[in-house]
């Protein structure tokens, strides 16, 4: 009998830890965007195209476009407690949805011009899309306009009384889509771009909370 009583409680002391830890699982906390601006400069060497934004950036010596918003959305997917002294944890922890305001226009010697306003961007994977005003849709349709070329370089800080969090976005390499590159072949001639192409490179800060 007391072999038997020693084995069952072996079995439970097994089966406890186990519940104890999916008891403690943490939901995602999402913080909504209240200040945003960033900066894009324009890379690319589309043949006869030219780059005209709507606000210049100010930091760049290239040509360049800045963005503002206030809308969208920052998941914080961890405990904030626990990444709060983490900056490494907490940028893998962050992921964001966010509008923006301002834009630019493309255009050629021939007076063909493509408009790209408003970008939304999901961060730091996914892609940007845009309203896009050309020939083809004079009142603007918005499409997939930018692909990332790699995941860009986030540095976070966060505060939990009250919780904020604020990123720094850097080194964000966007490439063209196959749906923007089409619009840009349609109006200024096929070759001008083709999927992948380089675009620009973006850089932001975004305060959430």
């Amino acid at each position: 009998m007391r072999r038997t009583r020693t084995v069952a409680l072996g079995v439970v002391a097994v089966v406890l830890p186990v519940i104890t830890v999916s008891a403690y699982a943490y939901a995602p906390t999402v913080l909504k965007v209240t200040a945003l601006a960033g900066e894009c400069v324009y890379v690319s060497k589309a043949p006869g195209v030219t780059f005209e934004a709507r606000t210049p950036g100010k930091d760049a010596t290239w040509p360049a476009v800045a963005f503002t918003g206030r809308s969208g959305l920052l998941n914080l997917n961890a405990d904030p407690a626990a990444v709060v002294a983490d900056p490494a944890s907490l940028a893998k922890a962050i992921d964001m949805r966010f509008l923006t305001k301002g834009g630019f226009v493309l255009k050629n010697t021939q007076g063909k011009a493509v408009e790209i306003l408003d970008p939304e961007a999901t961060l730091p994977s996914g892609g940007a899309s845009a309203v896009v005003k050309s020939a083809a849709a004079p009142a603007g349709a918005r499409i997939p306009t930018f692909a990332y070329a790699a995941p860009p370089t986030l540095e976070p800080r966060l505060s939990l009384m009250p919780l904020k969090a604020t990123v720094r976005l850097m080194n964000l390499d966007v490439n063209v889509t196959p749906e923007f590159a089409k619009v840009l072949n349609d109006t200024f001639g096929a070759g001008t771009a083709k999927e992948g192409d380089a675009f620009g490179v973006c850089t932001g800060e975004l305060t959430a909370g």
